[in-house]
């Protein structure tokens, strides 16, 4: 029997993520675990550049949020970096690694499904900042519950669209 190689292994999971063979439901269920556990192990494992990084995230972050409707696509991109940087802070290459194929891919699920409203950005900034600030302040309970908590909101306004959206097609 052959061996995998992580490169197989990753362009099998990016092709069903990429080709939405994953269901909203999977894909939000094993992101709320693994985004806690990256949150948690983030705030153990954070230094002060960390922080650093993670606040200038949110800076950028807030100048797209300000930006109204016209910065959706480039708040959404530093919402995933700062994702990926609690990964990398995390220090475990698989979480890092898997995390990246997901992001990589995952804006075909908030295109079709998470409506472009400015009500939902403020409710992620919000998000995003009280999972840095818990990270800066050493809360590790805190940042796992908030992370997946942020994960499950969003992914249940994605999954009521979706059904909205298979009913009127019926």
């Amino acid at each position: 029997m052959k061996a995998l190689t992580t490169y197989e292994v990753s362009e099998s999971l990016d092709l069903l993520v990429r080709y939405q063979r994953v269901s909203l439901r999977d894909l939000a269920e094993f992101r709320e675990g693994v985004e806690g556990i990256v949150a948690g192990l983030a705030v153990e494992r954070a230094k002060s550049e960390d922080i650093q990084h993670l606040k200038k995230l949110l800076a950028d972050a807030k100048t797209h949020l300000e930006e109204g409707a016209a910065g959706w696509d480039e708040f959404i991109l530093v919402d995933n970096q700062v994702h990926m940087a609690l990964a990398n802070i995390a220090g475990n290459p698989i979480y890092e690694w898997v995390l990246q194929t997901i992001y990589d891919n995952i804006r075909r699920y908030f295109d079709q499904f998470l409506p472009r409203e400015e009500r939902l950005l403020r409710e992620n900034y919000q998000d995003l900042c009280e999972i840095v600030e818990a990270v800066e302040k050493g809360q590790a309970a805190k940042a796992h519950l908030l992370a997946q908590n942020h994960v499950y909101r969003f992914n249940r306004i994605m999954e009521e669209n979706e059904q909205e959206r298979q009913s009127a097609e019926v």
